[in-house]
């Protein structure tokens, strides 16, 4: 109720606007990113709200120009991908604009972060969806960077605990998911080089 009252006085608009003046100021955009990822997620109007303002292409601008700061990645990559869930013609139109080379920079930039790696696998899922990304990711590298996420990651284990996952999920079940909703050989190939079945990683990702 608190995020639909929200909306409704225009909350959404303003955000934007604070961040479209503030590019210059990191923490500024993390945190605006987190309370429009907030309201996107209990209110419909939010997202659309978000949409209808070209903010996909401002994350996406973000993403680009903000390479250096983990959180601000982090953060615009995770409302990217709450505003463009099962979008394809979004998704089809950030791609087009260089969405999968951001993604792999982000990586690139940050290999020691896991949330920034647990978002950038989860982005890279959803643009699985389509089957020439499948293609572009193999193109930009991503196979490799899933592999090194997973060998740095091996680990490190808890993720997800905040929505209701147990014991959490290892991160390297991220770049794993990756790597099998982007048919890569390398699925197979990473999962018995670490002593892992198949029947293991399955196990609970559908």
């Amino acid at each position: 109720k608190a995020a639909e009252e929200a909306v409704d006085n225009g909350v959404v608009d303003i955000v934007l606007e604070f961040v479209k003046e503030r590019l210059d100021q990191p923490s500024v955009l993390g945190s605006s990113a987190q309370l429009l990822k907030s309201l996107s997620l209990h209110n419909e109007a939010a997202k659309e709200s978000l949409l209808s303002e070209q903010a996909d292409e401002l994350l996406l601008g973000l993403l680009r120009s903000h390479t250096a700061h983990a959180k601000v990645l982090e953060s615009a990559m995770d409302l990217l991908l709450g505003i463009m869930f099962r979008d394809e013609s979004t998704a089809e139109k950030l791609v087009a604009k260089g969405l999968i080379p951001a993604i792999c920079g982000a990586l690139t930039a940050h290999p020691g972060e896991k949330l920034l790696f647990r978002s950038s696998c989860m982005m890279l899922r959803e643009l699985c969806r389509v089957e020439d990304n499948q293609r572009i990711m193999k193109e930009d590298g991503v196979e490799k960077l899933m592999m090194a996420g997973m060998e740095r990651f091996k680990e490190a284990g808890g993720a997800g605990t905040e929505r209701g996952f147990k014991h959490g999920i290892p991160f390297q079940e991220y770049g794993r998911d990756v790597l099998r909703d982007c048919h890569s050989e390398h699925y197979v190939l990473g999962t018995h080089s670490m002593g892992v079945s198949l029947l293991d990683l399955d196990k609970g990702h559908v």
